[in-house]
């Protein structure tokens, strides 16, 4: 952590003595780049950052709605912000600095907890759950299309899959 107190007050101590402080040595001990400490001893620097506005801050708000959502990530709302599409409301940003900025701006907050769903154990042999889905259809190169049912089995336990494709629909093809 950067110790500005202290770096002054070397600083300080220093130009009373008249004696040019060893800045290397005193960057080591307050964590602060000598060559900023130079600038502060001599008073060729102003320690206040930069008040600059940034180009995402016209997109402050929406950049927050579409954040809200559950299901819209960062990089999605990037992409969709970056959009040639938008025109005059395109975002003109690398990927990496937006992210800074919704970071920096605490603007990734959901407003719904997520509830995670746990994993239900069977024990091996007991359970099988199985689906039947109809009418699927595919078309092949030809552009014929081709209907088809699908009858898909779960092991509870082991979680293999068995799946097997039908044309029919009778009790005797389930």
């Amino acid at each position: 952590m950067k110790d500005y107190a202290l770096a002054m007050k070397y600083l300080a101590n220093f130009g009373k003595m008249k004696i040019k402080p060893n800045f290397s040595a005193l960057a080591k001990k307050t964590h602060i780049n000598r060559h900023t400490l130079s600038n502060m001893y001599y008073g060729r620097r102003n320690l206040k950052p930069r008040e600059r506005q940034s180009e995402l801050d016209k997109y402050k708000n929406e950049i927050s709605d579409l954040l809200k959502d559950q299901m819209i990530s960062i990089t999605a709302a990037y992409f969709y912000l970056s959009n040639e599409s938008r025109e005059e409301k395109q975002i003109k940003c690398t990927l990496s600095n937006f992210f800074k900025y919704v970071k920096k701006h605490n603007l990734n907050v959901k407003d719904e907890k997520h509830v995670a769903h746990f994993r239900y154990e069977t024990d091996p042999g007991k359970q099988l759950q199985v689906d039947w889905v109809e009418n699927l259809k595919i078309s092949t190169n030809l552009g014929e299309a081709i209907s088809f049912n699908l009858f898909s089995a779960t092991l509870g336990y082991s979680r293999m899959h068995y799946f097997e494709f039908t044309i029919g629909k009778t009790e005797e093809d389930f």
